[in-house]
């Protein structure tokens, strides 16, 4: 396990970089882990842990005289990332702290984070996700995205995998991975052509302009898969997952949904539109009742600790209903008669003070 000690890279990177307030922290000790990024940056990003408080994300760009051309992308993408980085701040979204580049390396130290993946949740079957549980997330990942877009920019590669869980205790989240992001400028028409099949907008696919609303489809996605734990289009292989996405072939008729609140389901319908401009953006959902009804939280609460309670009645169908009030009243009357067998005649002989006159 190979070791790096941060103050001895002294060398800034030619970017501004965000100053942030931070504890100091003695153990400056980095354990070095390898990390799959996208195709671009595997064979040269390794992710880097600093105890305790930071995490430190190293960069190896190889340096030859003559440079590759994916090389020189790579870098660019990696300072691209470091200038979006610097324009964010806010509490759903991780924040860089500091970047340098030394001859061989590029290095961010950025917020950490230990809570592990929020797809990590939906895989685990010992993890009971509940619709309020993924209101709380939601809203929080919506948030982030509302911030982002009044900053214009894209993060464009939405998914479980790029949110994080500040702790496994709480259902706190971070927003990663701006390797993708892109500003928005209205007069640039901007196309992209990368990203995961599963989340990508069906204007990516056609490599149609892309805005806001790009966003808004991969949350519509995330959602149905935290609800369900399905993933809405996906196929046997990436060609029938794009064909699915372009298609808009998706359903609620799975028993997954079964118990799902009509909310939930209308917040999905209007994030997984073909037309971008009919999706409702950042802010519009969260004004949604499914983010912002708070009769409906309770609700969804109280759904969950009646589940919770060992003894709780199962709903009955009203056949059953109607047996079920029979055999109450039945145990009832049972009651009354015990009562008035045994308990009355103790009570009256409690209660009399003299005893009874003789018959005559």
């Amino acid at each position: 396990m190979s070791l790096m000690v941060l103050h001895n890279t002294q060398i800034p990177v030619g970017l501004k970089v965000k100053e942030a307030e931070h504890k100091n922290n003695t153990e400056r000790s980095l354990i070095c882990l390898t990390h799959k990024v996208t195709s671009l940056m595997k064979s040269y990003c390794r992710i880097v842990y600093i105890r305790i408080h930071f995490i430190c994300t190293q960069y190896t760009i190889p340096r030859q005289q003559h440079m590759f051309a994916s090389d020189l992308l790579f870098q660019e993408v990696v300072r691209s990332e470091i200038e979006v980085m610097n324009q964010l701040n806010h509490a759903n979204l991780i924040q860089l702290y500091a970047a340098y580049e030394s001859r061989y390396d590029i290095t961010l130290i950025m917020e950490y984070v230990e809570g592990g993946e929020l797809f990590d949740r939906i895989i685990d079957e010992n993890y009971k996700l509940t619709e309020l549980d993924t209101v709380l997330f939601i809203r929080q990942i919506t948030e982030g995205l509302e911030y982002m877009h009044k900053m214009y920019i894209l993060h464009l590669d939405l998914k479980p995998e790029n949110i994080l869980c500040v702790s496994r205790e709480t259902n706190k989240i971070k927003i990663i991975d701006f390797g993708l992001a892109r500003r928005y400028k209205p007069r640039e028409k901007l196309r992209v052509n990368f990203g995961t099949p599963e989340f990508l907008a069906p204007e990516v696919i056609n490599y149609e302009f892309v805005s806001f609303p790009t966003d808004m489809w991969s949350l519509g996605v995330i959602t149905y898969m935290l609800l369900s734990g399905l993933s809405p289009f996906l196929g046997d292989d990436d060609n029938e997952t794009l064909n699915n996405i372009l298609a808009c072939q998706w359903t609620f008729e799975g028993a997954e949904f079964s118990d799902i609140s009509d909310e939930a389901k209308d917040f999905i319908q209007r994030l997984l539109v073909k037309s971008k401009s009919w999706r409702m953006s950042a802010s519009q959902s969260l004004k949604h009742p499914w983010l912002s009804n708070p009769s409906l939280h309770y609700r969804l609460h109280q759904k969950v600790s009646d589940i919770s309670l060992p003894l709780a009645i199962p709903s009955l169908s009203p056949s059953s209903s109607f047996s079920f009030s029979l055999f109450l009243l039945f145990l009832l009357i049972c009651i009354c008669v015990n009562v008035n067998l045994f308990v009355w005649p103790q009570k009256n002989k409690c209660h009399s003070r003299h005893a009874p006159p003789p018959e005559s």
